[in-house]
């Protein structure tokens, strides 16, 4: 098959599938592999929580009619997240984090930290609105101000970064 060492290929399963972990110890993962050669590739994992009666989930019911979707919209962000900021696992990691043997990717320092949210029509809760739907996503690590503990550093549901410009003669 054809591979781009520049993409991320994600794996997200149907209901009924059992993967040792999943919804217990994890709720998706990321990684890298060689197969079939030097090129890299860079995947993650996603397990349909409907299989579970606890987990992966945050709330009982789906913003937009599918709970199973919904559930791994928010664990998708966070993986893709943690991919393209540390795709072969040994890159970007906050070593400062005392409660963790070897620190958190950028996505784990807000894991499951929603912030403010709103109730939908059928009474279940969103922060985010994308095209008619309402998502209930995990908020995400920004690292402005270039270091942990630097103001600006926080746990966003967005960012708008401001390009500076200095000219020197």
């Amino acid at each position: 098959l054809p591979r781009d060492a520049n993409g991320i290929y994600d794996v997200l399963t149907a209901p009924g599938l059992y993967v040792s972990g999943f919804n217990t110890e994890f709720c998706g993962y990321h990684d890298s592999s060689n197969w079939g050669g030097s090129l890299a590739v860079q995947f993650g994992f996603v397990g349909d929580p409907t299989s579970s009666q606890t987990g992966c989930y945050v709330q009982p019911i789906s913003p937009n009619g599918n709970f199973g979707a919904d559930a791994m919209t928010s664990v998708l962000a966070h993986e893709l997240i943690e991919t393209a900021t540390d795709p072969t696992g040994i890159a970007w990691w906050d070593s400062l984090n005392a409660s963790s043997t070897y620190g958190d990717e950028n996505a784990d320092m807000c894991a499951w930290n929603f912030g403010s949210v709103y109730r939908t029509a059928n009474g279940s809760y969103a922060n985010y609105g994308f095209g008619g739907k309402n998502y209930l996503l995990q908020k995400e690590w920004v690292n402005h101000g270039g270091a942990l503990g630097y103001t600006g550093a926080k746990c966003a549901s967005s960012y708008t970064a401001t390009a500076t410009t200095t000219l020197t003669s």
